[in-house]
């Protein structure tokens, strides 16, 4: 079998050279192939949308509130867990489940940058489990928040302005893919974060990424003079967008601090934290130490630079939306 391309992902001939064939060309054959066309054709034209369902919980054990999009729906279940609901179109269960996961993740990793919550999916719960709704779309009040999580009476809560920007993700209308990629990132760090303390390092690298990410698309395209390659200036295009929502202050600690960290863990393999935590602590001088000494893991805890990050992207989504 050989494949004749029209242009890169667009199929023209299909040719079959089928050995010790008695008929040419293979009747059967091509009528097969000609009825499936002809179903995907029609299926591209009226796309049917199927709804799919999981079971996501959150870290907090606070369920994240009851909201309704045009293609998506979160109902809480009970007090740990809620239902996520996504219509999906597809061409057949396969096509339709790799889209429905595709979409689950992509929507799972704008909550966490949105609530500061890591969710992850569960087992499903008996329908006789899920209670009634006496609320939707209760969007959340105050939304300059900085600390700890986005929860208002006893919920996690999401802006209007993020309801809108998920209906835009599941229906891949998004403005700018950047805040996708650092939203993936984002929810990456806020896993291992939660797996250990030897993490850190791994977790605010990831943090800084995220906000790399979301600063790519704005950032001025310019090249080098003598080599013609791009210049990125990563660590002044991150100081930037710190000093733009955080202030001059916080931009400061983000250009001598996380990013001088993240650079040394990427190409020294230094840890900012190394000892281990048994009780005691040691002191011991170290120069690329914090505050030039060997401290606990622990003690390189990353949840400044959490709150900062997420609250950078939420920033930055809103401005994607307006421009």
């Amino acid at each position: 079998m050989s494949i004749e391309y029209e242009t890169r992902g667009v199929i023209r001939n299909i040719c079959f050279e089928i050995d010790d064939c008695k008929v040419s060309p293979p009747i059967e054959l091509a009528n097969s192939l000609q009825d499936s066309v002809d179903e995907a054709l029609k299926l591209v034209k009226n796309p049917v949308r199927r709804k799919l369902a999981v079971c996501v919980a959150t870290s907090t054990d606070v369920p994240l509130a009851p909201y309704r999009g045009q293609y998506w729906e979160c109902l809480p279940i009970n007090n740990s867990r809620m239902e996520i609901s996504i219509n999906v179109v597809g061409f057949d269960k396969a096509d339709r489940n790799q889209e429905f996961v595709a979409r689950l993740d992509q929507l799972l990793d704008a909550f966490a940058f949105m609530t500061n919550a890591l969710f992850t999916t569960t087992e499903n719960v008996p329908a006789t489990d899920k209670r009634d709704l006496d609320v939707v779309n209760a969007y959340l009040i105050e939304e300059d928040w900085l600390d700890d999580f986005s929860i208002e009476g006893g919920q996690l809560r999401l802006a209007r302005s993020q309801v809108e920007y998920c209906d835009r993700l599941v229906a891949d209308k998004i403005e700018d893919e950047q805040s996708i990629k650092a939203a993936r990132l984002f929810h990456g760090g806020l896993r291992l974060s939660k797996q250990g303390a030897t993490n850190n390092d791994i977790v605010g690298t990831l943090f800084v990424s995220a906000i790399e990410a979301i600063s790519l698309s704005r950032a001025e395209k310019e090249t080098c003079e003598t080599c013609s390659q791009p210049i990125f200036s990563i660590s002044q295009r991150v100081s930037e967008v710190a000093d733009k929502h955080l202030g001059a202050h916080i931009a400061k600690i983000f250009k001598q601090d996380y990013y001088s960290n993240r650079s040394n863990f990427l190409h020294t393999g230094h840890v900012r934290a190394s000892q281990p935590m048994l009780g005691n602590c040691f002191p011991q001088l170290d120069p690329s130490g914090v505050e030039g000494c060997l401290v606990p893991a622990p003690f390189g805890n990353s949840k400044n630079l959490l709150e900062f990050t997420s609250f950078i992207l939420r920033r930055e989504i809103e401005i994607m939306a307006g421009s």
